[in-house]
């Protein structure tokens, strides 16, 4: 959803991605609605340099446990220098179209969570 040109390094803005799918046949919704204990979802690996470039960034539906218990609020975790890379991971109470336009994602959760999400996304790499 990015260009290969001086912008590139930025992440796709949600209302591109959403007119993108729109234009679909048949149309896509890039967007989900957190059910069951979920909430929305952002996944950031960033490369472990002076410039903490973006190496993926991914949003979901999802359930975050937190010390056990499933996190229902705006909570957001770092975890610095894994494996070369830095995680952030950050859940939002938002309930209606995770990933949309007009959702602002800020929040943290557990380091357990962020291990997962890095052993995920290195395996996905592989």
């Amino acid at each position: 959803w990015t260009f290969n040109d001086e912008y590139a390094h930025n992440p796709p803005v949600s209302a591109d991605i959403v007119e993108a799918c729109s234009k679909q046949n048949p149309p896509c919704d890039p967007t989900c609605i957190p059910t069951g204990g979920q909430t929305c979802v952002k996944y950031i690996l960033m490369s472990n340099n002076e410039n903490n470039e973006i190496v993926r960034m991914t949003h979901f539906c999802g359930r975050v446990l937190d010390d056990g218990n499933t996190v229902t609020k705006d909570v957001c975790r770092t975890q610095k220098n894994n494996a070369g890379f830095n995680v952030e991971v950050c859940t939002c109470e938002e309930r209606s179209l995770c990933n949309g336009t007009s959702l602002a994602s800020k929040t943290y959760i557990s380091f357990s969570m962020l291990i997962s999400c890095l052993v995920f996304s290195i395996l996905l790499r592989e």
